[in-house]
């Protein structure tokens, strides 16, 4: 990969995705994860990225194959 594979064009948006489940230490409630997604959207901001849709899953258990359900 070169360096040149990692340039975000400022058209460009980003669509937030995230999980909230007891078994994931950072995201275990719904306040600590819509804290990363905050965190998340202000570091997106200083790259002048536009945040899109925001979307937040509730889980049970974290599925190996797709974090996500």
């Amino acid at each position: 990969m070169n360096f040149d594979d990692y340039k975000i064009e400022l058209k460009d948006q980003a669509s937030l995705v995230s999980i909230v489940c007891d078994r994931f230490e950072a995201h275990k409630t719904s306040v600590q994860t819509y804290a990363s997604l905050r965190e998340l959207r202000e570091l997106l901001r200083t790259l002048d990225i536009h945040c899109g849709e925001e979307y937040i899953q509730n889980r049970h258990q974290l599925d190996p194959a797709t974090m996500l359900g």
